[in-house]
C-alpha cells in the first residue's frame, strides 16, 4: 500500500511542477488521505499495477466510443494489463483511420461549401458575406437553428471555427 501512496505523491509532485510552469493551468491531484487509500483497498486496488489496470479498464469504454461512436458491449473487468495494452494499441490504430477519414470528409465539405458560396456570389452578384448570409437564411431546420456559426458549420460538415478563419 505504501508503494501506491508513494506513486500518488510522486504524481502529485509532477502535477505541482506542471502547474507552477504557467498561469491558467488546472489539474486534479491524487487524494492520499487514509480514507481514500482505504476506499481503493476496498475495491481491491493495493498496488500501482492494480491501479493502472483499473484506470485502463475505466478508460477503455470512453476510448472505444471515441473510435467507434458507441460503447463496447464487453466486460473488461477480468482483462489483464497485456490484453488492455493490446486493445489500446488497436484502438490507437483505428483512431488514426477515423481521423484520416474525418479530415477527408471535412475537406470535401469545405470544397462543396466554397463551391456553393461562389455560385451564390455569381448568381446574386454579391460579396462573400452576403452569400453566406443567404445560404444561412435558405437553410430550413424547423426552427432548431440557433443562428450561430457553430450550428451552421456543423450542418454543413465544416470544421468548428471555419467561418471565422475563412472570413
Amino acid at each position: 500500500m505504501s508503494e501506491l501512496v508513494a506513486y500518488f505523491e510522486a504524481q502529485n509532485a509532477e502535477k505541482r511542477e506542471w502547474l507552477a510552469a504557467g498561469p491558467e493551468r488546472y489539474c486534479t491531484m491524487f487524494d492520499v488521505t487514509p480514507e481514500a487509500i482505504a476506499e481503493l483497498a476496498a475495491e481491491g486496488i493495493t498496488t500501482v499495477e492494480e491501479y493502472v489496470v483499473d484506470e485502463m479498464r475505466n478508460t477503455y469504454s470512453d476510448y472505444f466510443k471515441d473510435v467507434h461512436g458507441f460503447r463496447p458491449h464487453v466486460d473488461v473487468s477480468e482483462w489483464t494489463k497485456e490484453q488492455l495494452d493490446e486493445e489500446f494499441d488497436y484502438l490507437g490504430r483505428e483512431m488514426e483511420h477515423v481521423m484520416a477519414a474525418d479530415a477527408e470528409r471535412e475537406a470535401e465539405a469545405i470544397a462543396e461549401f466554397e463551391k456553393n458560396i461562389a455560385a451564390t456570389m455569381a448568381a446574386g452578384n454579391v460579396d462573400r458575406e452576403t452569400a453566406i448570409r443567404w445560404l444561412r437564411d435558405a437553410e430550413e431546420d424547423g426552427g432548431a437553428m440557433d443562428g450561430t456559426d457553430g450550428y451552421f458549420e456543423y450542418s454543413n460538415g465544416l470544421p468548428y471555427g471555419y467561418l471565422a478563419k475563412a472570413a
